[in-house]
């Protein structure tokens, strides 16, 4: 993501629905296809809806509230929503590699087009990002571990903490009566 970009990042419970919610900016995406068939990805922003599995593609959105999609590999199947979030009457294309989209709140998304200079332009952002995640999953077994570490530390000094605390009674670290936890777990995402 570049340095314009305010987005949220919300993962379902079962952790098989992944949405990035991109308020203003750019999202450069490199998405690996799931191990489980039933996860999904999709990113979202206040025009539209681009469900994807297995992709390299690029969303930008504006002030404006229109928002250009490009593919690089793969497709993405891309569809318009209202004011409410909800998908715009039969507004779904599918983009296919090298071609791009622009949709605007309320509107179907254009026909597809081949891709603009500016979204080609992303290519090697996109090949760095693909060199990145395999790094990444080289080195997963040590993210692992010092993930093993960093809980089962923090579950140690969890049970220091509930020992000195009984009901009633206030921590003594905290002069103003409140109680905190803060704790440190060094993640990565992947």
């Amino acid at each position: 993501m570049n340095s314009c970009t305010s987005a949220c990042f919300l993962q379902d419970p079962r952790g098989e629905h992944f949405s990035v919610y991109l308020w203003f900016g750019r999202v450069i995406s490199n998405i690996a296809t799931f191990v489980n068939a039933r996860s999904r990805f999709d990113v979202r922003t206040t025009a539209m809806v681009a469900g994807v599995r297995g992709t390299e593609f690029v969303v930008e959105t504006t002030e404006s509230r229109q928002t250009v999609i490009g593919v690089l590999e793969a497709e993405v199947a891309v569809g318009g929503i209202d004011e409410a979030g909800r998908p715009v009457k039969e507004s779904e294309v599918l983009l296919t590699r090298g071609n791009q989209t622009a949709v605007k709140l309320n509107r179907k998304p254009l026909k597809p087009f081949k891709l603009k200079p500016k979204m080609v332009s992303h290519k090697p952002a996109v090949e760095k990002l693909k060199n990145k995640a395999v790094e990444k999953r080289r080195d997963l077994p040590n993210i692992i571990e010092k993930r093993e570490k960093a809980r089962a530390e923090i579950q140690k000094e969890w049970k220091k903490v509930r020992q000195r605390i009984t009901p009633g009674s206030i921590p003594p670290w905290r002069e103003d009566g409140r109680f905190s936890l803060t704790c440190y777990c060094p993640f990565h995402l992947v």
